[in-house]
């Protein structure tokens, strides 16, 4: 079989009800952590020749499971004459293939649905950065012709009602805070404001009522740290391990990404991340973080995050425990969804309601019902 038909087969392998397999895939209730995908080829191809048109295959199969919301971790190449299964793994996993028939064993459908609803616009935040929800209302942070903080009410638990109270990220008059990234708070440590311009971060200890009460920074900024241990960028955000809660960041990047988490009784006297014992656990994540979200009885770190570089939505879900334990982000589930601009914030309203906002002037809100 040429090339080319070798990615014909690939594009209607998922939809030939003649294949068994293709009408496995077609059922909509399986939605795959792990998968594997064959590729039936009707020659008497070597294994060399084989694993050689799936590297010509690859961006074929690449588009295959995209359109399919699956999440890839093997390929197996399974030659119909020879009866030979040439396998690609990133990942060690356990399946069954059973010749006869095709079929795969898999894992569990997702254990999280997320339906969501149509995009809505917030104004005058320039290109927003996050949102945090505390005290009955909602706060958008963004990148105007300054930095703004705007207060919200949510209405009918569908829409965003501006209050009339804003803050402008200035001191002086000058643009302090021009960039934020990561607004959150606790009752004992207080409210957190990150900032991040060309890779490096800056974490903010505000007088959130003078803030407020004020509209700008003048008197507002208790202490700040230059946030010098990130690899790129700052987004902060409290999670809790046991009884101690920290401080949490993560970078934005394709490379180096890191969750990071900081005592946040030693960030409020010193004057940078790396100073000893500030740091206190850390492990590796994915790319493009854009900020975080804590759910915290669930334990869940929510990685809100583009697909690409600037671009389209993303939610991976984290189980902080298992991560600090074994040093690596355990990923529960990822989710993507349909919006192609750049998502920036996530942040739940309720037990299974949530608002993702992204830095589009227009259209750039979608509340989100979850069932988990």
């Amino acid at each position: 079989m040429s090339d080319a038909g070798l990615c014909d087969r690939l594009d209607t392998l998922s939809i030939t009800s003649q294949n068994p397999l293709g009408e496995f895939f077609r059922k909509p209730i399986h939605r795959f952590s792990l998968i594997t995908i064959l590729i039936v080829t009707g020659t008497s191809s070597s294994s060399i020749l084989a694993q050689t048109k799936f590297e010509k295959a690859k961006p074929e199969i690449e588009k295959l499971i995209s359109q399919s919301s699956v999440e890839v971790v093997g390929v197996a190449i399974y030659d119909i004459e020879t009866k030979t299964i040439f396998m690609r793994l990133p990942l060690l996993f356990a399946f069954t293939l059973f010749v006869a028939g095709l079929a795969v064993q898999t894992s569990k459908p997702a254990r999280i649905q997320a339906a969501l609803e149509e995009l809505q616009t917030v104004e005058a935040v320039g290109a927003a950065q996050g949102l945090e929800h505390r005290d009955g209302k909602v706060y958008v942070i963004g990148d105007a012709e300054v930095g703004v903080l705007r207060e919200y009410t949510v209405e009918n638990n569908r829409a965003l009602k501006f209050t009339g109270r804003a803050a402008r990220l200035t001191v002086g008059g000058q643009d302090k805070l021009p960039h934020p990234t990561g607004l959150t708070f606790h009752p004992q440590f207080g409210t957190w404001l990150g900032n991040t311009v060309n890779r490096k971060g800056n974490i903010v200890l505000l007088d959130w009522e003078k803030l407020l009460q004020e509209g700008t920074l003048d008197n507002a900024i208790k202490h700040e740290v230059a946030d010098d241990a990130a690899v790129n960028g700052t987004r902060p955000e409290f999670v809790q391990l046991g009884s101690k809660w920290f401080l949490a960041s993560s970078d934005y990047g394709d490379q180096g990404n890191q969750i990071r988490l900081y005592d946040p009784e030693k960030l409020a006297k010193v004057a940078k991340t790396s100073e000893p014992g500030v740091l206190v656990y850390k492990f590796p994540c994915g790319t493009w973080v854009q900020s975080l979200h804590w759910i915290a009885d669930k334990g869940w770190l929510i990685l809100v995050q583009n697909q690409i570089e600037g671009l389209k939505w993303r939610l991976t879900f984290i189980d902080m425990k298992k991560s600090v334990a074994s040093g690596k982000a355990e990923v529960i589930q990822t989710i993507d969804f349909a919006p192609q601009d750049e998502l920036e914030g996530f942040h739940l309203i309720g037990k299974k309601r949530g608002m993702l906002i992204s830095s589009s002037r227009a259209r750039n809100l979608a509340f989100v019902e979850f069932s988990w």
